[in-house]
Parts: C-alpha cells; structure tokens; sequence
C-alpha cells in the first residue's frame, strides 16, 4: 500500500506497530479518554470476503455525543462529518502503520465561516486527537 499524495485536510503519522494491534490500543485509549467507540472497520476482512485484492486497512469511528451535541445545535448540516475517524493502514514498507486523520481546522473550514467559535473546537480536538495517537506508540 503506498501513500503517494498528500492532502491538506489529513493528518499522518507513523508508528512502528503493526495495524491491527495498534487498532486495539487506539481503541482502548479512547475509550479511557471517555470518548464513545462507535465502530471499527475491517476493510481488509471485508475485501477478503469478496477475494478481491487486501491489505491491512482499518477505520475507527467514534465521538463525544456532548460536544456533537453542541455542534449540531449550531450546524445541524455538520452531522455529515460526524462521527470522527481515524484510519490505520499497514505502511508502504510493510512494517508498521500509517495513521491518518482529518485536520479539523479544515474540516470545519466552512463551519468556521458560520460559528467562529468552532475554529476553537476544530484546534482542540487537532490536539486530542495527535495526544491521543501519540499515546499509542
């Protein structure tokens, strides 16, 4: 799997863990962060099930119905962004994993333009989301 474009609105990182178990600790930290876990996609159990080609690729999803809450209330077209989504893909060297999530500030880029408050939300949630995948090295 190779990661060949960058994109503004994503964030990356590597760790050298390998996907599957660095999904379990991802998970496991947001659940000790008091975030709710809604889901994890296996993407690469799903495409064996269809023999087509695979690599280890997963989405996490999950959010903090509270601070959703507050969202919605002022953006109720948000709700298409919502939950939030780390994915962990196996790295292009085989070892280890590239994980990837949406910057914030340019999710909410438009948001911002409408509840100026939000640039503030978008920066604290950048910066849970990089502490807690750091936490997960």
């Amino acid at each position: 799997m190779s990661i060949q474009h960058k994109f503004n609105s994503l964030k990356t990182m590597y760790i050298n863990n390998e996907p599957k178990n660095l999904v379990k600790k991802i998970c496991t930290c947001i659940e000790e962060h008091g975030i709710k876990l809604y889901a994890v996609v296996d993407h690469q159990n799903d495409m064996e099930a269809l023999r087509v080609y695979s690599y280890p690729a997963f989405t996490i999803l999950f959010g903090n119905p509270r601070m959703g809450s507050k969202l919605l209330e002022k953006l109720p077209m948000a709700a298409i962004d919502i939950p939030l989504r780390i994915s962990v893909i196996q790295s292009q060297s085989g070892k280890g994993s590239t994980v990837i999530f949406r910057d914030m500030d340019y999710l909410f880029k438009e948001y911002i333009k409408q509840v100026k408050e939000l640039r503030y939300w978008a920066q604290e949630v950048n910066a849970i989301l990089t502490r807690l995948v750091e936490q997960c090295r």
